[in-house]
């Protein structure tokens, strides 16, 4: 459904907007538990934020955050760094800088 939905789009950019406002907000609260104010109990002491699993916050972090700047919307790409940062999954941090280092070099 979705797909379809995107094909008839003739750009995305609103779609990774609004993903990135949505992560803006999972790295709002991130930001809030690693100054200690934790307004969801969390079954771990890693900062999930609104996800439960804190490897799959930064992974999502992490396609937001290359989808925004790959479509030139770099202050929406900003939104999801506390998340792809504070969370401390090496995942996301490497699928970013791996695309980093495909699109310098594709340059």
């Amino acid at each position: 459904g979705l797909v379809v939905i995107g094909h008839r789009l003739a750009s995305l950019d609103r779609i990774f907007l609004g993903c990135a406002i949505g992560m803006g907000v999972t790295s709002g609260i991130i930001v809030l538990e690693v100054f200690g104010i934790d307004l969801l109990r969390q079954l771990t002491q890693l900062r999930p934020g609104l996800f439960f699993n804190p490897n799959i916050v930064t992974e999502t972090a992490a396609l937001i955050f290359v989808a925004c700047f790959a479509s030139k919307q770099y202050w929406a790409s900003l939104l999801p760094l506390p998340a792809l940062l504070l969370t401390h999954s090496r995942g996301g941090i490497l699928a970013v800088g791996g695309t980093i280092v495909i699109v310098s070099a594709l340059r």
